[in-house]
């Protein structure tokens, strides 16, 4: 757990307790492993809880310290959920703007197996068996590639940075910088033939 959840969680087990001692029932030590192996299936340590953990555990609290606050135990067993669906759509955007700085396969259909795919080769396993956790470390992924891009083609990502673009209806990798104005010299270019070129 992180520290904030830590301090959320000590927080909750102080409201349990509460509830629990006033209405005569254990509040000790088993009674809190005892709520762990309820809301888990298994026993595990609060150090060791992953951010699902965390959450079911927190509902079970709340389930007891809040009982006529559906909302407060709701919220928390969809929050894994909602932190999987919101970092799969940063997902989608990173793909987006890789495929605006030029990787134009990445399209359609493409789009959901190329981050399962990356997902499979840094977890090994699929968007649907990932953890919000192993999730973020694709994204994480993704954001380096959309990095290495843009300092591939300078050209594309100075139209994503330009506000007003119509970078949208087609690739970024089309646009092209402006050409550079040449100078008129006064003496015309020479034509070479094939053999005599000068390099």
């Amino acid at each position: 757990m992180t520290g904030p959840q830590t301090s959320l969680y000590w927080r909750e087990v102080n409201a349990w307790r509460e509830n629990r001692k006033t209405a005569g029932l254990p509040c000790d030590e088993h009674a809190r492993h005892e709520l762990h192996n309820h809301a888990l299936g298994r026993h595990k340590s609060s150090k060791d809880f992953s951010n699902r953990d965390f959450d079911l555990v927190l509902g079970a609290l709340r389930a007891v310290s809040q009982p006529g606050n559906l909302k407060a135990q709701l919220h928390v067993d969809e929050s894994e959920d909602k932190r999987k669906a919101d970092i799969l759509r940063a997902c989608d955007w990173e793909c987006t703007t890789l495929w605006r700085l030029g990787k134009t396969t990445l399209t359609g259909d493409a789009v959901p197996a190329y981050i399962g795919g990356t997902c499979r080769r840094i977890n090994g396993c699929g968007p649907d068996e990932a953890t919000s956790a192993q999730l973020a470390k694709v994204l994480g992924a993704l954001q380096r590639s959309v990095a290495v891009a843009r300092k591939t083609n300078p050209a594309a990502a100075h139209s994503l940075d330009t506000p007003g673009q119509p970078y949208a209806s087609a690739p970024a990798c089309t646009v092209q910088p402006p050409p550079t104005p040449v100078a008129p010299t006064s003496k015309p270019a020479q034509a070479y033939s094939d053999d005599e070129q000068p390099w």
